[in-house]
C-alpha cells in the first residue's frame, strides 16, 4: 500500500494504526481517478504543463478504452496535515475536477500492484515542482466537489455577521448549461436562487430570465411559485444544487478533444503574440539560410528587440524574458549581444543559454535542466541555435529524428514560449529547411535568409500562420565597435541594420539605352508635361536611345525600351502625356 505521509504509534480500539489521529505530517499527496474518461496521458499532460512533478500508474481495474488511475505528488519537504486539503486541491484544479472526493481524505491509502492474470500497472513519471511550491496553483484549486477552493460562505458569528455576495457571474454562467423544460428542476433551481438571494428581486430576475428558455414559462406562476420559497420548510436547498447541476449537464470531454460552435469560435480570444504577425505564444518556427546569409544575425537582433520590447522590422513585440541556446559559437553570439547593448542599451531580460550540447537523447540532461529552467522562469521566446549543433548525431533526412526535434521544440513550448530553431537551408536554395518534410510541415512559421547581390539581405517567409507571407524583412550588416584587442586592432560584431521604405526596395536596373531614354524624358519635363510623341520623337530624332542609321530600327529600338520602362514602373502614362516616376542608380553591365 502507498502513502506519502508518517504515523504514530496511536492504535484504533481495533488495533490500527492507519487513522486521521495517528497521521502526523505528509510528505506528499495521493488522488485517485475512476471516471474512466481522462486517459493517462491527457493527465500527465495537464500536470507537465502545470510544472508539477508527479507519478501516475494505473489501477487494476483500468482499460485503455475506461481509464482508472492514481497519482502521487511529492511535497518538497515534511509538511502539517492540516495543509494536505489545499495541495489537494491544487491538484484538483490542474486536472479540472477529476478526481475523487475520497482524494481528499486525509489517512486514505492506495493499493499498488496487479491482479494475478492481468497485466503489471503502467507508470509515468511528470518532473517539475514539489506541489506545495506552487502557489500560483490556488487561483484555479477546486475543492472535493469540484467548486473553487475557499469560496464557502462564511458563517456570521457575535463578532461578524457578514456574508458573501452571491456569485452573480458564475451562477449566470451555469444557468446556461441547465435545461429548463423540468418542473422538478425547475424548483429546485428557483428554491436555490431563492436561498442564495434571500428572496431579494435580483435572484428573481435571474430565475425569470432562464425560464424564459422554456415553452413553459408562465409568468404569473413565475411569481406565486417564488412567494411560496418563503415559507418552505424543511432542508434548505442551496446554490451547490445550481452548481451540480451544470457540471452534470456541462457537455461530456472526449480526452482532450474539444468542440466549438461557430458563434463560440468568433468568441474565443486571439492567440495573442511576441511578434506581431510573425510569432505567436507556444509556435514552432525556423530561421533558416546558407552559412554566411546572416540568420544568426537576425536571430538575436530579433530576440533582443523582445526582451526590449521594441519593435522588431516595424511589428510590435510582447516583451518578456529571452533564452538564447548558444549551441554553436557561443563566443561570437556573446559579442554580437555585447554589441546589442551598446546599439540598444541593456536587456536583462535576454538571457544567453550556454553549456548546451545534446537535446537530441531520450535521456538528454541539457534537455531536463532547460525544460526545468522554462518551467520556472517562463520565457515567451527560445531561440536554439543552430538545430545541427544541439542535436548532434540527428540524420535530418530520416523522419524519426526529425519528429524528435519536433517533440523536443513541443516541450520547450508547453508553457507558452515561441521556439525558433535556427537552421540551414537545402543545397539547392530551397524554399524549405534541409532535412525531412516533417520538420517544415511542424512549423507555424518558416524565415529564409539570404542575401541579393546588391548586399541586401531579406528574409522571405515561406509559411507563415500569424499574418501575411509577403512581409518584406531586409536588412544590411552594421559593425558596432567593442574595443580594441591586444595589438590595438578594433574589435567589431556584426549587427542588423534594419531596412524600411525605399531603402529596402531592390535597385532597378536599366540597360544604357533605358537610361538614355529616362534621361531625354526629365530634360523635356524641365519646361512642363510631356506628351508620348514629343517624347518619341526626341529619342528618335538623336542616336542616344540607338544609333543605328535606320529609322524604323531606332522606333523599334524605342518601343521596347518604353515597354520595358513601364514594366519597371520608371514611367507612367495618363491623358497621352508620360511621365518619369522613379530615378534608377544602376546599370546593367
Amino acid at each position: 500500500m502507498l502513502k506519502l505521509a508518517t504515523f504514530g504509534d496511536q492504535r484504533t480500539p481495533k488495533g490500527a494504526l492507519r487513522h486521521n489521529a495517528n497521521l502526523l505530517a505528509i510528505e506528499g499527496i495521493e488522488g485517485d481517478y475512476d471516471g474512466e474518461r481522462l486517459s493517462v496521458a491527457s493527465a500527465a499532460k495537464r500536470l507537465r504543463k502545470a510544472g508539477i512533478a508527479g507519478l501516475f500508474y494505473t489501477s487494476p481495474s483500468h482499460r485503455p478504452d475506461a481509464p482508472r488511475w492514481r497519482i502521487l505528488c511529492p511535497t518538497s519537504r515534511a509538511l502539517p496535515p492540516a495543509e494536505r486539503d489545499q495541495l489537494m486541491a491544487r491538484l484538483m484544479g490542474v486536472l479540472d475536477g477529476a478526481l475523487s472526493p475520497e482524494s481528499f481524505t486525509l489517512s486514505q491509502t492506495y493499493y499498488y500492484g496487479r491482479v494475478d492474470g492481468q497485466p503489471a500497472p503502467a507508470v509515468e513519471l511528470v518532473d517539475g515542482r514539489a506541489i506545495d511550491l506552487a502557489d500560483d496553483l490556488d487561483a484555479g484549486a477546486l475543492d472535493k466537489h469540484g467548486e473553487p477552493w475557499g469560496a464557502e460562505a462564511v458563517e456570521p458569528d457575535d463578532d461578524d455577521d457578514m456574508v458573501r455576495a452571491p456569485d452573480v457571474e458564475r451562477i449566470t454562467r451555469d444557468l446556461a448549461l441547465i435545461p429548463s423544460d423540468e418542473r422538478e428542476i425547475w424548483l429546485r433551481v428557483g428554491q436555490a436562487l431563492h436561498h442564495e438571494f434571500d428572496g431579494d428581486e435580483d435572484g428573481f430576475a435571474l430565475w425569470d430570465e432562464w425560464s424564459q428558455s422554456s415553452d413553459k414559462h408562465d409568468a404569473d406562476d413565475q411569481r406565486r411559485v417564488w412567494e411560496s420559497f418563503g415559507s418552505f420548510v424543511g432542508k434548505a436547498v442551496t446554490i451547490a444544487t445550481v452548481h451540480r447541476l451544470a457540471r452534470q449537464y456541462r457537455p461530456k470531454t472526449f480526452g482532450d478533444l474539444t468542440f466549438h460552435t461557430p458563434s463560440e469560435c468568433a468568441e474565443m480570444p486571439s492567440r495573442g503574440y511576441v511578434v506581431k504577425g510573425l510569432l505567436a505564444p507556444g509556435d514552432i518556427a525556423s530561421i533558416f539560410g546558407a552559412p554566411g546569409a546572416g540568420k544568426s544575425t537576425l536571430s538575436p537582433h530579433t530576440g533582443y528587440m523582445v526582451a526590449l520590447g521594441d519593435t522588431a522590422f516595424g511589428m510590435r513585440t510582447k516583451p518578456g524574458v529571452v533564452f538564447y541556446v548558444a549551441a554553436e559559437d557561443a563566443t561570437g553570439l556573446r559579442q554580437r549581444v555585447r554589441a546589442l547593448m551598446l546599439r540598444h542599451g541593456d536587456a536583462p531580460d535576454f538571457r544567453v543559454v550556454g553549456g548546451v550540447s545534446d537535446l537530441f537523447d531520450e535521456d538528454s540532461a541539457d534537455l531536463d535542466a532547460l525544460l526545468k529552467a522554462v518551467a520556472d522562469q517562463r520565457p515567451v521566446l527560445i531561440i536554439i541555435d543552430t538545430l545541427a549543433m544541439a542535436f548532434p548525431g540527428l540524420e535530418e533526412n530520416d523522419a524519426a529524428s526529425m519528429v524528435r526535434v519536433v517533440t523536443v521544440a513541443r516541450q520547450l513550448a508547453e508553457h507558452g514560449a515561441a521556439v525558433v530553431l535556427v537552421h540551414h537551408d537545402t543545397k539547392a536554395e530551397g524554399s524549405t529547411p534541409r532535412g525531412h518534410s516533417v520538420f517544415n510541415g511542424a512549423l507555424d512559421m518558416a524565415l529564409h535568409v539570404k542575401r541579393d547581390e546588391d548586399g541586401i539581405i531579406r528574409g522571405k517567409l515561406t509559411k507563415n500562420r500569424n499574418g501575411s507571407p509577403d512581409r518584406d524583412i531586409a536588412f544590411r550588416i552594421s559593425t558596432e565597435t567593442l574595443g580594441t584587442d591586444e595589438d590595438g586592432d578594433p574589435i567589431t560584431a556584426p549587427l542588423v541594420e534594419e531596412l524600411t521604405g525605399l531603402d529596402a526596395v531592390r535597385p532597378v536596373r536599366v540597360s544604357a539605352a533605358q537610361r538614355e531614354a529616362l534621361s531625354i524624358l526629365s530634360d523635356l519635363e524641365a519646361d512642363g508635361r510631356v506628351s508620348e510623341e514629343a517624347w518619341r520623337d526626341a529619342c528618335l530624332e538623336g542616336r542616344r536611345v540607338s544609333q543605328s542609321e535606320d529609322r524604323d530600327s531606332r522606333k523599334r529600338v524605342f518601343n521596347r525600351v518604353r515597354t520595358a520602362l513601364f514594366e519597371k514602373r520608371l514611367i507612367a502614362f495618363r491623358d497621352g502625356d508620360v511621365s518619369s516616376e522613379v530615378t534608377s542608380e544602376e546599370d546593367d553591365d
